[in-house]
């Protein structure tokens, strides 16, 4: 569970969320997640950080709330609307990722696919020239399902030879 916690918190910060924070939220952070992840994962959707609060997003659910405000009552918490639960999220993303040779197939390699924290969707990230093509694509195959495909980010850091 600790490595699923630690990988979002990456992916969080990747998509530019958690703009800094305290050393309290962060520790907020590793109290809530990975519980709101196993007990609340039909109503959570998942969170970010911006400066000294937290933000949850979660399908609205008094029992996730109160849970959150007990576990970390010195931490600002703001608590934000998701259309779509953990749960859902990642139904969408397993069928998207067991379609990995698919899109190989198609020119469209899939890179990663991860649920985005707001509870918006799922990120699809492809390498590809032509990110309309797989756009249209991806359209074609999953209808109106809430997935942005975009190209992977690129981080300057080359690796070792």
């Amino acid at each position: 569970m600790a490595k699923w916690t630690v990988l979002c918190v990456l992916v969080v910060m990747a998509l530019g969320g958690c703009s800094g924070g305290s050393a309290r939220v962060s520790a907020a952070v590793d109290a809530v997640d990975p519980k709101l992840r196993s007990f609340y994962s039909h109503s959570y959707a998942g969170l970010d950080v911006k400066g000294d609060r937290l933000i949850i997003y979660r399908k609205p659910d008094a029992a996730l709330d109160a849970f959150v405000r007990e576990q970390v009552d010195d931490v600002d918490v703001e608590f934000r609307d998701a259309p779509y639960s953990l749960d859902e999220l990642e139904q969408l993303t397993e069928r998207v990722r067991n379609d990995w040779h698919y899109w190989a197939g198609r020119q469209f390699p899939l890179k990663s696919v991860i649920p985005r924290p707001d509870g918006t969707g799922v990120n699809a990230f492809v390498v590809t020239d032509d990110l309309d093509a797989a756009r249209a694509e991806f359209q074609q195959r999953y209808g109106d399902e809430p997935i942005v495909v975009d190209r992977p980010a690129r981080t300057g850091i080359v690796p070792a030879q």
